[in-house]
Formats: C-alpha cells, sequence, structure tokens
C-alpha cells in the first residue's frame, strides 16, 4: 500500500515541484505501481517534509497554492516561530551607503530574529551573512533544486546556511534554475 505522504513525494519529484501539476494528479487520481513511489523516495538526498507532517510550516497554509512537498537541508524549526521572520530582498548591486545601512539594520536585530531571503547577490546575501555573523538564524530559500546552490559565487553561504539555518526549496534534487521558478519561489517568501 502507498502512503499519502509518498505519493506527494512521488510527484514532487516526477513534476519537479510543481504545485499545479501535483494536484492536477491527485485529482485524476494517478496512481503509479508501489516500485515507482518507493524508487523516487528513496532517491531524495535532503529531507523532506510534506503538507501531511506535523513538521510542515503552518503558515505556509495562509498562503496561494502552497506547495504539498518540501525538501530543506538544516533545522526546519527555524521558521516554526514565523512572527520572529524578517525577510530582506533587495538590489543585487549595492551602493557603500546601503551596504553600510543595511550592515546597520542586521547588527541593530542581532541574533532576535530569523533572516529568509533568496540567496541571491547584493542585499540577500549580504543580510544573510551578516545574519550568520550575529548569530541569528538564517533561512534561504531557493527558486531551483534542493541540491543546486545558485548563484554558484554564493557556494560558501549556502555550506553555512546547511550547517547553520535551513536551506529549503519546493524543487527537488537537481531541478534546473528557470526564471519562472523565482516568480512561483517569492510568493512563499513570506514565512
Amino acid at each position: 500500500m502507498i502512503k499519502g505522504r509518498d505519493l506527494l513525494i512521488y510527484f514532487a519529484i516526477k513534476y519537479k515541484g510543481s504545485s499545479r501539476k501535483i494536484l492536477d494528479a491527485i485529482q485524476s487520481k494517478e496512481c503509479p505501481s508501489l516500485d515507482e513511489v518507493e524508487k523516487a523516495v528513496q532517491s531524495v538526498k535532503s529531507k523532506v517534509v510534506t503538507v501531511l507532517d506535523e513538521e510542515y510550516p503552518k503558515v505556509l497554509f495562509q498562503i496561494n497554492a502552497t506547495a504539498f512537498v518540501l525538501f530543506y537541508d538544516g533545522d526546519i524549526s527555524v521558521i516554526s516561530d514565523y512572527t520572529r521572520c524578517v525577510s530582506v530582498v533587495g538590489s543585487r548591486t549595492l551602493l557603500p551607503y546601503e551596504v553600510k545601512n543595511l550592515n546597520t539594520i542586521m547588527d541593530q536585530l542581532g541574533d532576535k530574529v530569523t533572516i529568509i531571503s533568496g540567496l541571491a547577490i547584493g542585499a540577500d546575501s549580504l543580510a544573510q551573512r551578516r545574519a550568520l555573523q550575529n548569530g541569528a538564524k538564517v533561512v534561504a530559500v531557493l527558486g531551483n533544486g534542493i541540491d543546486i546552490c545558485y548563484p554558484l559565487e554564493n557556494y560558501d553561504l549556502y555550506e553555512m546556511i546547511k550547517e547553520k539555518g535551513l536551506i529549503i526549496s519546493e524543487y527537488p534534487g537537481k531541478t534546473e534554475t528557470f526564471p519562472e521558478n523565482f516568480l512561483i519561489r517569492n510568493r512563499r517568501n513570506i514565512i
């Protein structure tokens, strides 16, 4: 017998995280074999949480098109208290005064909040690096597969966040980076 959780993971892998396609598969009662589902579940290298799991971030149920499955590395509990979360999104190129102001804000926040951003070059990664220096919790929400660091220039930051925070994506494994993924991802950056 196929467990509902495993079926969601199978669909997430098959449809590369597309909530719309996963919903279509559920509604059409698509029925893969037990062997197909088991192979898919065993292929996952990261941690996984589904909408059926207690650990699934409750705040995500409040947005449209909730991801059925989240792939992650790190500590999922860092987003359990979303009232302490602050999203940082900004320019890819920063002027010196913007760097100074962002560092000042991050220093004032210290370790009192969890910083959520997209790992992008510029304001996003500067805020994440400074937050880590200040001992704050940091979350990187990816717009590609969990096993891909994009942009590659932030690989060191990606690894630090995996170790000390949370890397999270609705895209499994090595799902490629496509521009439309970032629009979809950004609806989640309100954790």
